[in-house]
């Protein structure tokens, strides 16, 4: 019985950090306990930005070497539980560090975050200033065109309203003003531009024409410009295979009307077998404005007949490539 009281009350020893994800959440682990937590003061970067995988790199970095002690805002009987709690590496409190770094702070680490606002590092920084409008600009850009007679440049300034508008607080916490201006257009809205002089008004035919195949080639609305070859099915959709992926893109051509409904996207993630499928449905319907024998202006976005024309596009209008912002 005495050995037996002994073992519960065995010391379980020190916590030691399994993981850092991108999002501020911390894997911790001691003996037979596993649990979670975030830094309790840190206002951690959104986890599309990439100041936040470099924040979770660095929070491995701290706590690679040290004793680890961590202690929970709201702990259970046993002492250890989830959610925010303080960490501190050989008695130094890691929050206060990363803050330091150039992360913010709530109210409790207003001094660290003075400090490193005062020193322009992190999210206060010219380049950290600067990744956030891209990531800014990289949401907005993921608006679909859709609707009838759609300009795509008017769409992409409202976009980026209304993501400024939507990021506005943390935007002012960097002293960001994104104002109304959304910076270069995005490679996609530059080469629409480029290749609508040799275009002419689409008609019925021209949409029925590509959508018999064989394949469809897209420039996507963000990144690098670049051609993404779809496999035409008539009658269903488009389908695109990588190595990774299999993403299928339903389509239905409006009768009498140069004009596309959009009708559902799935992609299924493959490992070596089929791990899963994530996808949407609905209806969007995309007028086609433009078109020749070998390109389509669907709802603002380029598409062409074959990879050669598309690549012939990229080459005549970004000579030296084309990047995003």
């Amino acid at each position: 019985m005495a050995i037996a009281v002994t073992a519960c009350h065995r010391d379980p020893g020190p916590w030691r950090l399994d993981r850092v994800e991108d999002n501020g959440q911390l894997a911790v682990a001691r003996a037979q306990q596993s649990s979670f937590a975030t830094l309790d003061g840190v206002a951690w970067p959104p986890r599309e930005l990439p100041t936040a995988h470099t924040a979770a790199l660095e929070l491995q970095r701290l706590t690679a070497t040290g004793a680890i002690a961590i202690a929970w805002t709201t702990a259970d009987p046993d002492g250890y539980g989830s959610g925010p709690a303080s960490l501190r590496i050989d008695g130094a409190d890691v929050a206060e560090q990363l803050i330091g770094l150039g992360l913010g702070a709530r109210p409790e680490l207003a001094a660290a975050e003075a400090r490193a606002r005062a020193a322009h590092v992190g999210g206060w920084s010219d380049a950290g200033k600067a990744e956030i409008l891209r990531w800014l600009r990289g949401r907005a850009l993921t608006l679909q065109v859709l609707g009838e007679d759609v300009d795509a440049m008017a769409w992409r300034a409202t976009a980026w309203q209304v993501a400024a508008q939507n990021e506005a607080p943390r935007l002012a916490f960097f002293e960001i003003n994104a104002g109304t201006d959304p910076g270069p257009p995005p490679c996609v809205d530059r080469l629409v531009t480029a290749i609508l002089p040799r275009l002419r008004p689409a008609t019925t035919a021209d949409v029925a024409r590509a959508f018999t195949g064989p394949v469809l080639v897209q420039v996507p609305a963000t990144g690098a410009a670049r051609c993404v070859t779809w496999t035409v099915q008539p009658g269903v959709g488009l389908e695109r295979h990588d190595a990774t992926s299999t993403a299928k893109l339903g389509v239905r051509l409006v009768p009498d009307q140069p004009t596309v409904e959009w009708t559902s996207k799935a992609t299924a993630e493959q490992h070596g077998e089929v791990a899963g499928v994530s996808g949407s449905s609905g209806v969007g319907t995309a007028r086609v404005t433009a078109a020749s024998d070998d390109a389509l202006v669907i709802g603002g976005t380029p598409w062409f007949t074959t990879e050669a024309a598309c690549q012939r596009a990229l080459a005549a209008a970004f000579p030296s490539g084309c990047a995003e912002p």
